[in-house]
């Protein structure tokens, strides 16, 4: 199935488990992907030197801080090498600089780097075969809102509302295209001077300056990306600040912000009401497809060369079909299996419910059925003797009672004859023995007339 080839690290670390620890955690993973057992603890060290959690290897995920746990959250995603797409769910979200910064450094290592997936060929243990198939890089894919965080290690951005892409491209391109060019920022010494400076610089010292943003003594211009401006607009300020005028500014180039803001505006985003451009929708779908196809294409083209991993340095081509067999779903579900229950032996016994369920509650039923099987027969033996022997006395008390009719005697015991002149201790009996009542026709005078109950 597909979702075999797919790497996902959800938004609040729910592919990750609080009991267990950050080793149990990743080996729990590792089973779950089908990787050989010989390569698990490569890969758990590696994964835990990458992310800076080698020390804390032996502790509960519940025992760490939420950055830590964001951490082993996205080396859970990143496991299976076969993965062809892995998904970031605002992988950085709430979490401080440096951790981002790891967590950045380990999502470009794994869309940069080559990767050898290890398989097992073989059908038995004694002829198995331990190799590596090498594998493309995987498809990244990242929501967020951190736009710094796009624009560090994103290739391309696309920016959606509504489900649909209404701008896509690099983050140079989008600068380019709705970006203006730089960023202007100025202090003033107060908020009237402020007020001042602003019509100063965007009437008079720079024309192509627009006032985006005043706050206090803080302004925010956005100038067009024109270098000769740029250079007498920073001439023009630096003596402003020699008179005071201002205390200083910063010019910056357009940040990814700017850009998702200066979409938001053009599109109408921001009220909920889209107006997209026909041809604009049009190029991006185009763009979109042919992205796919390009991927699909990479993907499909994937090399087949086996290293073997033994004493014998020597390589083998397997054709696809063979890749496919080897990597088979049907050679998964053991593996899956074993990775399920390590997953309940180590997570869900450490609570009290889990004890009782897996080790308590299986005990005591064992013990009690075991108890049941050996008095039943001590118990239930006497109870049918006694029964047979009661229907026995019963039927020879009903034959009684039919004599004792037919001579019209009437006997305390036989009392209680039913509708049609039968007695009910008969029909009580015979229906003991597994024999149906069939009730007699019923005269009512007259012309003869029978009818069946």
């Amino acid at each position: 199935t597909i979702r075999q080839f797919i790497g996902q690290c959800p938004q609040f670390n729910t592919n990750v488990y609080q009991e267990l620890t950050l080793e149990q955690n990743l080996r729990f993973v590792c089973q779950m992907c089908n990787i050989p057992i010989y390569d698990h603890e490569k890969i758990i060290q590696k994964l835990l030197l990458k992310t800076g959690l080698l020390s804390w290897k032996k502790k509960k995920l519940c025992q760490l801080s939420g950055g830590m746990q964001r951490r082993i959250s996205i080396a859970a995603a990143i496991v299976s090498s076969r993965s062809k797409l892995i998904i970031f769910d605002e992988p950085t979200t709430g979490l401080d600089p440096q951790t981002k910064r790891v967590i950045w450094s380990v999502i470009k290592d794994v869309s940069r780097q080559q990767r050898k997936s290890p398989i097992i060929m073989g059908q038995s243990f004694e002829n198995a075969k331990f190799s590596r198939v090498k594998e493309k890089q995987p498809g990244v894919i990242i929501t967020s809102h951190d736009m710094n965080e796009l624009n560090t290690i994103c290739d391309q951005i696309q920016i959606m509302s509504a489900g649909q892409i209404i701008a896509a491209g690099t983050a140079l391109q989008l600068k380019n295209k709705f970006g203006s060019g730089f960023t202007l920022t100025v202090l003033s010494k107060d908020k009237p001077t402020n007020f001042q400076n602003a019509i100063l610089i965007e009437k008079e010292i720079s024309t192509n300056s627009k006032l985006i943003d005043q706050t206090g003594s803080v302004s925010v211009f956005s100038i067009e990306n024109d270098n000769n401006q740029v250079k007498k607009l920073i001439v023009k300020l630096e003596q402003m600040q020699q008179q005071q005028q201002i205390i200083d500014f910063v010019i910056e180039s357009t940040s990814m912000d700017e850009v998702f803001v200066t979409v938001g505006k053009m599109y109408k985003i921001a009220n909920g009401d889209e107006h997209f451009d026909d041809q604009t929708k049009a190029q991006n779908h185009q763009n979109t497809i042919d992205q796919s196809i390009n991927t699909v294409d990479e993907i499909s083209q994937e090399s087949q060369d086996i290293e073997l991993n033994k004493n014998i340095i020597s390589k083998q081509n397997l054709t696809q079909e063979q890749v496919k067999q080897i990597l088979s779903p049907q050679r998964q579900k053991q593996s899956i299996f074993k990775a399920i229950l390590y997953k309940m032996m180590h997570n869900d016994k450490i609570t009290k419910s889990g004890i009782f369920s897996y080790i308590i509650m299986p005990m005591v039923l064992i013990v009690c059925g075991f108890l049941l099987n050996l008095v039943a027969h001590w118990i239930f033996n006497p109870m049918l003797e006694y029964a047979e022997n009661q229907i026995n006395n019963m039927d020879e008390l009903c034959n009684l009672c039919k004599q004792f009719k037919s001579l019209d005697i009437l006997v305390s015991q036989c009392e209680g004859y039913d509708a049609w002149g039968f007695q009910n201790l008969c029909q009580m009996i015979s229906s003991q023995q597994g024999n149906k009542y069939q009730a007699p026709p019923i005269y009512y005078g007259g012309d003869v007339q029978v009818f069946q109950e």
